[in-house]
């Protein structure tokens, strides 16, 4: 399950959401940067925004292997928040030129790229 949610100051929420068994085989990665490129392109939005509980190593990693900047603790303290602009993702590494789509450094909780 993946998708956008409009929010009212011009950008959106992402997410995604795979059962265990499909985790750290970079879906998620793939999925966030399809649907970051359809956001900043075909509806040129001003940021995408996420969260995640605190304590999730694989998504910490996914976000800061996109390019995502860690904006504080979600309400309550039970997680983190995260965005995106533009000008950060068109600086993303596999935007410019590189093959890999998944960073060297995304890593599966016991320390396996998360291609593999």
């Amino acid at each position: 399950l993946a998708g956008l949610a409009p929010d009212a100051m011009g950008g959106a929420e992402v997410g995604v959401v795979l059962p265990a068994a499909h985790q750290g085989q970079g879906h998620a990665t793939r999925t966030i940067a399809a649907l970051a490129d359809h956001a900043f392109g075909a509806l040129s939005l001003a940021r995408l925004h996420t969260r995640h509980d605190a304590g999730h190593a694989l998504a910490t990693g996914l976000m800061q292997a996109l390019g995502f900047e860690q904006t504080g603790a979600d309400t309550g303290d039970k997680g983190w928040r995260w965005q995106l602009t533009p000008e950060r993702w068109a600086r993303w590494p596999r935007r410019q030129g590189g093959t890999d789509p998944l960073p060297s450094h995304v890593l599966t909780g016991d320390g396996r790229h998360a291609d593999e």
